[in-house]
């Protein structure tokens, strides 16, 4: 298809205040991990965004303009190093040219050009260690710019950046002649300093001690199932449910509990997957902006962090979820700058002692423009449920590999009135049917709300079943957990001549397990026991490593040494 259209390369010169490195920010080093875990396809967390060229403006004035803000913002001319430590650093060249694509064709040839375009932006892969972050492509028809497209590494810029980014070349573009912007408030450079200085350093101390409080109670994971085979053509499946009737709901409902309609359509997603999953705690990960500080509201680059989230479906009413949602959403926010390698950490030390994986892989992210207290129509809730009709559901993507088990996305669709959900799914857990259920799941439940159901008529609303639980199972801390699995982890760890896992049952409702090991064959003492089934639980989806360990002799009888026989050793291990 390129070979058909004519493109010429125009470079275009940035203007460079000042050079030299500084550590990478926490929101960098974040956006790092992700890209570096996916390379070679770190394509698909770029961000397209496409600006039209007022009538009159010729060739010079819009490259003018792509150079500006070329030069505006320096996270578009960084590239990363990794030091021999491992740490990763941000760093400005003193001399930086962005060559930009310009396609000239006729009229007859928008159609294919805007194709292509797509199709190369979606695709572009950059290698943030040589390459700058930004690609840009200009399309003149018969001669008359029309429109610059462009991509951007999400590290360069997360999607407020990216929104920045087209609003600032729109008005540069729509500006008269000699018309400027105000220079930027803030820099990565900036972010790295205020980072590491005493208030920064305090902050994210702050930061942590927030996020350790949240580990100790967070459910291990949202899905305790085992998995099932890929479906085809790929494991991982993204969709779309285009509706009318979700954004219409989610406007009555904010007014009716007085908050906003991010928090209500947490809630609802958070119903549908502990339904889902047959608990009463959602986990969830969302994303935190992190521009709370007034200097970062219109800053360029990655200041997005994932944070997690735990939602209550305890009820008895759905007011009391919509509650739990956001306020569990406002903690998390206030956790949202910190240091991923630390919390890494925090996460492995916590899981450790706790005896579990802490495994929050489903992630939910509210895109809107906006997303608040929006006003209400005058659709009835039959109206609105009657809008239904009209919602539609495709698959559009397929992968073979992705860090998430799970990923929905409430977006503003592009007709007025209409919003679309999307789902990222990996079908070793949601085949592609339960995946579609779920998205659909989202927008019945909050048709249902309007009707004022209870929480279980919401549930009955998705269409959905949990996974039949039998004899072996226990829901430990918010989260089911399979008995056979937890013997099998163990026999696997230690190598035992016999072992027995039972559950135990202390101050009415507290459950806790105990294994009973004859004869360990790669441990001799409880510490060993459960290092040893921690080294192994990564992805036992249904399994935790024992509250409690008793070690018996060589010839022991297991059934009934739990009666009572003595002991080699016996204690948590931890």
């Amino acid at each position: 298809m390129r070979e058909t259209l004519t493109c010429i390369r125009c470079p275009v010169p940035a203007r460079v205040a000042r050079t030299g490195r500084r550590p990478a920010t926490c929101g960098q080093r974040s956006m790092w991990d992700v890209l570096a875990w996916l390379y070679p396809e770190t394509q698909r967390h770029n961000m397209l965004q496409m600006a039209p060229v007022p009538q009159g403006r010729t060739r010079a004035e819009v490259l003018a303009c792509v150079g500006e803000l070329f030069s505006r913002h320096e996270s578009l001319r960084t590239r990363y190093q990794v030091a021999g430590d491992g740490e990763l650093w941000q760093y400005l060249a003193p001399d930086e040219t962005l060559d930009v694509e310009l396609f000239s064709v006729t009229a007859g040839q928008v159609n294919e050009l805007y194709r292509l375009v797509q199709h190369e932006l979606t695709e572009t892969r950059f290698d943030l260690t040589c390459q700058l972050p930004l690609r840009v492509v200009v399309a003149e028809v018969d001669g008359v710019p029309l429109a610059v497209a462009f991509t951007v590494s999400h590290i360069a810029a997360d999607l407020t950046g990216a929104r920045v980014m087209r609003a600032e070349l729109s008005g540069l573009l729509e500006a008269p002649d000699g018309a400027s912007l105000p220079p930027p408030r803030w820099q990565p450079f900036e972010q790295a300093e205020f980072e590491a200085s005493p208030a920064g350093r305090e902050a994210l101390s702050r930061s942590m001690r927030r996020w350790q409080a949240a580990i100790e109670v967070l459910p291990r994971t949202q899905l305790a199932m085992d998995r099932i085979p890929p479906a085809e053509p790929a494991r991982f499946w993204s969709g779309d449910l285009r509706s009318r009737a979700l954004p219409a709901a989610l406007a009555v409902l904010a007014r009716r509990y007085r908050t906003s309609t991010a928090a209500v359509a947490l809630a609802a997603t958070a119903v549908v997957l502990g339904h889902r999953a047959g608990v009463e705690r959602c986990a969830l990960g969302l994303i935190a902006s992190n521009r709370v500080d007034p200097r970062l509201e219109h800053a360029v680059g990655n200041i997005t962090q994932i944070v997690w989230t735990d939602v209550d479906l305890s009820g008895p009413t759905f007011t009391q979820v919509v509650r739990s949602a956001g306020a569990g959403a406002l903690s998390a926010y206030q956790r949202g700058l910190h240091d991923t390698r630390r919390l890494e950490e925090l996460v492995a030390e916590v899981g450790h002692r706790r005896g579990v994986a802490i495994d929050v892989s489903t992630f939910y992210n509210d895109t809107r423009v906006r997303a608040g207290l929006e006003a209400a129509g005058e659709d009835s809730p039959e109206e609105i449920a009657a809008a239904r009709a009209d919602s539609s559901f495709a698959w559009s993507s397929w992968l073979e590999r992705e860090r998430m088990t799970g990923y929905l996305v409430l977006a503003d669709d592009e007709e007025p009135g209409w919003a679309r959900l999307s789902i990222m799914t990996d079908t070793t857990l949601h085949p592609p049917e339960i995946a579609r259920r779920l998205v659909e799941g989202v927008e019945a439940v909050l048709v249902a709300a309007l009707r004022e159901s209870t929480l279980t008529e919401l549930r009955a609303a998705t269409g959905l079943t949990p996974p039949e639980r039998g004899a072996g199972w226990v829901l430990i801390e918010g989260c089911w957990t399979h008995l056979p699995a937890v013997e099998q982890l163990v026999r696997d760890a230690v190598q035992p001549a016999d072992v027995r896992v039972v559950a135990e049952w202390h101050d009415g409702d507290r459950v806790e397990i105990a294994a009973h090991v004859v004869a360990p064959q790669r441990a001799r003492t409880p510490q060993e026991v459960h290092d040893a089934c921690m080294a192994l639980l990564d992805d036992r989806r249904t399994a935790t490593a024992p509250h409690r360990y008793v070690l018996y002799a060589a010839g022991t009888d297991v059934d009934v040494a739990i009666g009572g026989a003595p002991a080699l050793a016996a204690g948590p291990g931890r």
